[in-house]
């Protein structure tokens, strides 16, 4: 059928841990740059402080420390909600589920083997095209994860090609 991309996919935990570094880091660049203010801020203050402390552990060591003990707090929560993904999805995860796009929905197998969910066109808030998968947002707060890995070159250029149509300025292509 025209218009009807069908695609299979396993749930794996790698994918999932892909899209939520790049939820976390790369879809808005605000906290990464964030991050990389504050660890410019904390060298900053070190350098500083051991110039001026003759040695003694002052005001811009201790907001050094705590920069740096926040950015790796950031960095160890990201990797928390990975895990926790995996640990709650363990029965699923491996298993193959269906996305089908056509011109009137997107239908989305869930947890249960056999049970779709559908989405209207209407209820897509947008798209990311990453190097290694689609990431499809809905108005819901789903994020539908499409692996290129799963898809045939033909595939990824028709769903593209949709999408664009489809999403208009709402589909963004980081991938290039």
């Amino acid at each position: 059928m025209k218009g009807k991309i069908q695609i299979s996919k396993p749930v794996t935990t790698e994918d999932f841990r892909t899209a939520v570094h790049f939820n976390a880091y790369s879809k808005n660049f605000v906290l990464p740059a964030v991050m990389l203010a504050g660890l410019a801020y904390a060298i900053y203050g070190a350098v500083i402080s051991f110039t001026r402390s003759n040695g003694e552990i002052g005001f811009g060591i201790f907001s050094s420390i705590l920069v740096v003990a926040v950015i790796v707090l950031i960095i160890y929560n990201t990797e928390q909600i990975v895990k926790r993904f995996a640990k709650r999805n363990q029965d699923v995860l491996g298993e193959e589920r269906q996305i089908i796009f056509t011109e009137e929905l997107i239908s989305a197998e869930g947890r249960e083997k056999g049970d779709f969910q559908e989405y209207g066109w209407y209820s897509a808030k947008c798209c990311y095209e990453i190097k290694k998968m689609f990431l499809f947002y809905t108005n819901t707060k789903r994020t539908i994860i499409i692996p290129k890995a799963y898809m045939t070159e033909e595939q990824i250029l028709q769903l593209r090609e949709m999408l664009e149509r489809k999403l208009k300025k709402n589909f963004h292509r980081r991938s290039k």
